[in-house]
């Protein structure tokens, strides 16, 4: 039995001469990644892991080094919009003074934030797996939270024409799910506070990436401690004594 044991684990482990490093091949918990520039560093907060989530959800995926600015100069020079001449220049500078302030795009509708780039670089990658992870531990499928997030009808006109405008999400196939959930009580949690932002769209954009950052510390805690729990009966919730 030992001899067999320890040939399973010297195949799990691809040992040769050397051991290796064979990163979530029984299972994947946590989206820790071991190679440094591959870590997120969240330089602009949670934005990068905000606008993949809201892609992922939607099976959407962003253009490829898109430009704010391009695309508001393609948006006024559309033959087919009505502007007296002259006053072209001035309406671009107005579209992406609203839009784009300070070099930012503003959350202007919960549209927005499917829009949210990833950083630049191998920092990518770790965004991408902070965005599984929420995806797969907690979030369930919910066909009128999805519609929010692709179809929600803004008030404002000019909120209107950017987005109707401003079309650079393009269809993308659904990502398989790469982690397990293992808390299902804080998956639903999450979902209920979730709803709960939508009542209010102003509270939702101005709060949405608490709720992603949130839960996604809550989850990982809670899921430490109950790792360590001494049995089925003893779950630590965060602030108890183990």
């Amino acid at each position: 039995m030992y001899a067999k044991r320890l040939e399973e684990l010297k195949k799990y482990l691809n040992y040769d001469k050397k051991l290796k490093h064979n990163k979530g091949k029984k299972v994947n918990l946590f989206p820790f990644t071991t190679r440094n520039p591959e870590r997120a560093k969240f330089k602009k907060g949670f934005d990068g892991v905000t606008g993949e989530f809201c892609r992922l959800i939607t099976d959407k995926k962003l253009e490829d080094d898109y430009s704010i600015k391009s695309s508001i100069k393609k948006m006024v020079d559309n033959e087919n919009l009505d502007i007296d001449d002259g006053l072209e220049k001035k309406f671009e500078n107005m579209l992406l003074e609203y839009v784009y302030p300070e070099g930012e795009l503003e959350i202007l509708s919960p549209q927005l934030f499917s829009y949210l780039p990833l950083s630049t670089g191998n920092e990518s990658k770790g965004e991408t797996d902070i965005a599984l992870f929420i995806r797969d531990v907690l979030w369930e499928e919910k066909d009128e939270i999805k519609n929010v997030i692709l179809n929600s009808e803004p008030d404002i006109v000019l909120t209107k024409f950017f987005i109707q405008n401003f079309d650079l999400l393009k269809d993308n196939k659904e990502k398989k799910k790469k982690y397990d959930k293992k808390l299902d009580h804080i998956s639903d949690l999450f979902m209920e506070d979730f709803q709960y932002l939508l009542k209010d769209e102003d509270y939702f954009i101005d709060n949405f990436n608490r709720l992603l950052s949130y839960y996604y510390f809550y989850y990982i805690t809670q899921l430490y401690l109950n790792l360590k729990k001494e049995s089925e009966e003893k779950k630590h919730e965060i602030g108890s004594t183990p």
